[in-house]
């Protein structure tokens, strides 16, 4: 079943403070929160025993915020949960210097996960990048494919894994998710990838079953008017 999908931006301007922040300190990494667990509540995400973010939704996705780097513990509860009760999840990551993170809460809420994508903010002049991330727990390794001239631009790509960025002069793409071995087809038709713009285009939902299997767009990097700091912006869109 083919499904087509409209791109719709929506821009995280939160994030420019914490860019600032990020651009002023060396000894710090970025870090936004994406949930992307079809089945699980809102959530409560602590870092190191400290709530940092309360009651995100699924699908909803955080600005960056700036850590530490080094070894950094992250804690997801139930939204409202004390912290006294076991956390759906607590992993240990390794945040590394002037480096940005998106960590997606995936998996069905009885497996749940988080996945550590490592986000690219460099670009080259007239070009855009974009990435693909399998967060669709039962969903398929998927493939990628440019419609126009049939080409598999990333190919098997299994659930909670990231692609690498593909680097493109900006302009509008078309491209097609084909989950390997199903009817399923999800087209991004009309895609006006930005200059100097990064993207990292995440699957959800669920391919049997609700919610819907779809994607949403996140932005790792965009430019942004002179008047503000040189640094970049984290953001989201959803496809529909």
């Amino acid at each position: 079943m083919k499904r087509f999908l409209n791109v719709c931006f929506v821009w995280l301007l939160l994030s420019v403070c914490s860019h600032a922040g990020f651009a002023a300190n060396e000894t710090s990494a970025m870090v936004r929160i994406l949930h992307a667990s079809p089945d699980a509540p809102a959530v409560d995400v602590y870092i190191n025993g400290e709530q940092i973010l309360t009651g995100i939704e699924y699908k909803e996705v955080s600005e960056y915020f700036e850590l530490p780097i080094g070894e950094q513990t992250i804690s997801v509860y139930s939204a409202g949960e004390s912290t006294d009760e076991m956390p759906l999840i607590e992993q240990l990551f390794f945040l590394e210097d002037e480096q940005s993170y998106t960590v997606g809460i995936a998996g069905d809420v009885e497996k749940i996960q988080l996945a550590k994508l490592v986000d690219d903010k460099n670009v080259g002049e007239n070009e855009t990048k974009i990435r693909i991330a399998h967060l669709s727990p039962d969903a398929p390794p998927v493939n990628i494919v440019a419609p126009s001239s049939g080409e598999t631009l990333i190919s098997n790509l299994p659930f909670s894994n990231v692609s690498p960025y593909l680097d493109l002069f900006s302009g509008t793409y078309d491209f097609e998710i084909q989950p390997i071995g199903s009817d399923e087809l999800l087209e991004l038709q009309g895609l006006d990838l930005k200059n100097g713009t990064i993207y990292t285009a995440v699957t959800v939902g669920l391919l049997a079953g609700e919610p819907e299997f779809e994607m949403l767009l996140l932005t790792d990097f965009m430019p942004i008017p002179d008047q503000l700091p040189k640094t970049g912006l984290g953001g989201t869109a959803k496809v529909d």
